[in-house]
Parts: structure tokens; C-alpha cells; sequence
């Protein structure tokens, strides 16, 4: 089914798994009737497919922001409703949202696989804005470059673990508090003292702070709270949780803060080899890490080295296709006089056009970021 449906997106379309028997497509600058065509096309593929030699049908919802949504998740609910709305006019057909007696739908909303009379709904919190993080990170790489880099590589490494766009803006922001350390503490090269050690411990609950004003999600702001306790307990931080007490989102920064930390140059001692550190890692599996979650981490880091050795030529394809989908984004922007629109995804293009090595299309980024 995902394969049947992937092959029929434009490039700037967006597939993903939304339950256990749902998919949910994004299609960007399309309005509603483009929708409609778009899902019967979806439609018609897979009915012809026959997927698993099986006869297959899919009921579809579509709905657009014309459609009256006030938020993301407004929008998807619209779509949501459709979707059953097919489904009771007897399934194997599209509906869009603005065609459909809202009142009745939501009375009479078919059962699937025995689900209860009203279904859960798990409320997605929204993370940090990316402008947001953007900005926090410049005035951090303006206080110690090195420190803003470190966050940048801990949040990559994490990527490769866990896809989840909370848990990279918490890497990402987990150091922001060492913005009120000074420079003598911060810098200095050789151990602390206890009242210096204070001092550090205070930088924790700063970052927190500044998170908790700057988004409206709790979750990136448990992360970076709690990303500091020991999984056998911590001594200096005796209040946080301990064993699997602690958020999982929380225990993998603690590695992967730990790994950069141990791999990096610093003031006071070279950094050491990955292999090295994986040692290190384990050496403090059970009182500081999770046992577990150290071997997750370590597979995951050493297959995803791998990878990128074996995967050059896709990986190229696939920034380049980025780049596409970020000019399509760029143009409507312009067409539209958005501003901050044409800022974000001229910088977006500018990352991308770096990682492919393409000096002239970085080049012109910079000059309209500019």
C-alpha cells in the first residue's frame, strides 16, 4: 500500500502512517479541487493494484485550509471526518469536507476492529518553532561557538535514533542555561570546586526557563529538566528520578551529550576515539546510563556510520530532491511577499545546498538571506 501510494506523489507531496489501518498525505499549494483529483488518483491506483493478489479499496477524506481550520490539527480532524464519512456511503470513494452534514457524521461514525463507541484521541503537543530554536542557537554560538556546534552534533546523533522533532529541539537547546555561566567557571581548564559546581548545576534550571517561555510544549522541557539524571542516581542532583523512572527522550540526550563530550577537543584534554568512548559508555551503563539504551545507541551510531560510507550517491539524491522542494517553498513565499517565510526557507536551502557541495546555490542563498 505505501509503495502503490508513494509512487503516485508529486515531489513536494508528504506520505506518512498516521494508524493502524490510516495513512495521511500533505499536499502543499494545492486547494481543494486539486485535493479531490489527487485522491481519486490515489484511489484508482490502488483499487487497480491488487495488492498481495487481494482485491484492495481505500475510502479517502480530503479537506484544505479554504475548508475553515483554524489550526494543523483542526485540519487533519476535517479530513478525518470525511474519511468516515466515505466509509458510510458504502467505502471505495473520496468526500471533502465541505460536502459533508457535519452534525450527523459525528454521531454516526462506523466501528472498525471493535474500536469503542468513542474513540481515544492522543493530543500531539507542538514543538519548539523552529525560528525559535534558530534564534536561541544564535545568540548560544555568540556566547561559545563551540558549545552552540556541540549542540548541532548531539542532535544529529540523536536523529539517527529517534525521528521525533521534540526530542532534536531539546538536544538542540539542552546547553541554553550555560548562557548565564561565566566564562572563568565555563572555561575553566581543570575540576571544579563544589560552590563553582553549584553554580553549574544552576545553568539546568536556566534552560529550562528559557524553553518553558519560548514554546508551549511540556515535553521538550521535561527533557532538558530531567537529561541530567543518573540512571543508578545522581549524586549531585538528588531529586531527579532515577531507573526507568526517567523519560526515555531524556536518558538518550544523556548519552548522546555524554559521546560528544568524551569525542571532543576540549580546554583541558584532547578528545578521544569513538571506540573509546562506546567503552566509556558502557564502563557507566547501570549508574549513570541505561544498560539498554547504551547498546541502542552504540548499534544505532555504528550502523548509521556505515550507512553513510555505503550511501553517498543516495544521500546526494535525496538533499537534491530537498532542494527542489525547498525552491517550490521559496517561490510562494515571494509570490506571497512573506517575509519571514522567504528567511526560513532560504536558510534551509542554504544548509542544503552545503551538504551536496554546491558553492553557487549557497552562495545566491546567502545573498537573499541577506
Amino acid at each position: 500500500m505505501a509503495r502503490i501510494l508513494k509512487s503516485t506523489l508529486r515531489g513536494s507531496d508528504i506520505l506518512g502512517r498516521y494508524g493502524g489501518e490510516e495513512f495521511c498525505v500533505v499536499l502543499p499549494l494545492m486547494d481543494i479541487d486539486g485535493a479531490m483529483i489527487a485522491a481519486e488518483r490515489f484511489r484508482r491506483n490502488i483499487e487497480s493494484a491488487r495488492p498481495a493478489d487481494h482485491g484492495v479499496t481505500i475510502s479517502l477524506g480530503v479537506s484544505a485550509v479554504s475548508c475553515g481550520s483554524h489550526s494543523t490539527t483542526e485540519l487533519v480532524e476535517q479530513a478525518d471526518q470525511a474519511l468516515y464519512a466515505s466509509k458510510k456511503a458504502g467505502r471505495n470513494r473520496v468526500t471533502r469536507f465541505d460536502k459533508i452534514d457535519e452534525p450527523a457524521l459525528a454521531n454516526d461514525r462506523p466501528a472498525l476492529f471493535d474500536e469503542p463507541a468513542e474513540p481515544e484521541f492522543i493530543e500531539i503537543e507542538a514543538p519548539i518553532p523552529t525560528s525559535v530554536v534558530d534564534s536561541l542557537l544564535t545568540v548560544l554560538a555568540h556566547r561559545d561557538s563551540e558549545m552552540a556546534a556541540h549542540s548541532r552534533r548531539v542532535a544529529k546523533e540523536l536523529m539517527s535514533e529517534s525521528d521525533s522533532a521534540v526530542l532534536e529541539a531539546a538536544a538542540l537547546l539542552h546547553d541554553i542555561g550555560k548562557l548565564g555561566v561565566p566564562d572563568a567557571i565555563l572555561l575553566k581548564p581543570g575540576p571544579l570546586t563544589e560552590s563553582k559546581w553549584e553554580i553549574m548545576k544552576a545553568h539546568d534550571e536556566m534552560g529550562v526557563d528559557i524553553v518553558a517561555s519560548a514554546c508551549q510544549s511540556a515535553r521538550p522541557v521535561d527533557i532538558i529538566r530531567k537529561h541530567h539524571a543518573w540512571f543508578g542516581g545522581n549524586p549531585r542532583n538528588p531529586n531527579l528520578p532515577t531507573g526507568r523512572s526517567i523519560p526515555r527522550e531524556a536518558i538518550i540526550l544523556t548519552i548522546a551529550d555524554a559521546f560528544d563530550a568524551i569525542v571532543s577537543d576540549r580546554v583541558y584534554r584532547k578528545g578521544r576515539s569513538p571506540d573509546e568512548a562506546f567503552a566509556e559508555l558502557r564502563r557507566c551503563a547501570g549508574t549513570q546510563f541505561d544498560p539498554d539504551l547504551v547498546e541502542t545507541f552504540i548499534t544505532t551510531l555504528q550502523a548509521s556510520d556505515e550507512s553513510r560510507k555505503a550511501d553517498v550517491p543516495s544521500r546526494f539524491h535525496q538533499t537534491a530532491s530537498r532542494i527542489a522542494v525547498q525552491l517550490e517553498k521559496l517561490e510562494s513565499a515571494f509570490d506571497n511577499r512573506d517575509i519571514p517565510a522567504i528567511a526560513e526557507h532560504t536558510d534551509e536551502l542554504k544548509s542544503s545546498a552545503a551538504k551536496i557541495g554546491d558553492p553557487q546555490i549557497a552562495a545566491v542563498a546567502c545573498d537573499l538571506e541577506e
